[in-house]
């Protein structure tokens, strides 16, 4: 789980061209995720999620699911959660240091949403804000399916601190 005021999404899209003739099936499916995860550069950042959420056939309206129809052209849209790499390597450090080993990883406001969110509210959408103590941490939800990682370095130290100046 790993959480911290320097967590960030981007939306990438890969696209390739379908056989119109034929239905898309699970290999068309894998083969417009695999382009794009190769177009991912992260840039100094571990890498902790990349989820499809959403595919577009004919530049046409979103869709969930697109196996079993016809098409000349199959996108998807793939949300990046990462965290800069330096934060990545101490958190890992100190966990080897213990001798405990990463079996998966997820994003803190990722795992709130998924924990705290109904299937209805994720489907409608809804913006879920954890506010800790030293970090506020934000998941956006829509269709479903996440669309937003990011965290501010305020909290409710700062909250407790403004209330008793003020």
């Amino acid at each position: 789980n790993i959480s911290g005021d320097r967590i960030k999404s981007d939306i990438k899209t890969a696209s390739i061209n379908l056989n119109k003739s034929k239905p898309i099936t699970e290999t068309e499916i894998n083969k417009v995720i695999e382009k794009g995860v190769y177009k991912i550069n992260v840039e100094n950042n571990e890498l902790i999620h990349c989820l499809p959420i959403g595919y577009n056939l004919d530049s046409e309206e979103e869709t969930f699911d697109p196996r079993n129809l016809y098409g000349e052209n199959l996108s998807v849209n793939v949300l990046l959660g990462k965290v800069p790499e330096i934060m990545f390597r101490n958190l890992k450090t100190v966990l080897d240091n213990s001798n405990l080993n990463i079996t998966e990883k997820v994003l803190s406001p990722y795992a709130s949403g998924m924990s705290c969110l109904v299937n209805d509210e994720k489907e409608l959408g809804a913006t879920l804000i954890d506010i800790g103590g030293g970090v506020t941490s934000i998941a956006s939800f829509k269709n479903g399916h996440p669309i937003y990682f990011s965290s501010i370095g305020v909290g409710s130290i700062n909250v407790t601190n403004d209330i008793a100046w003020g």
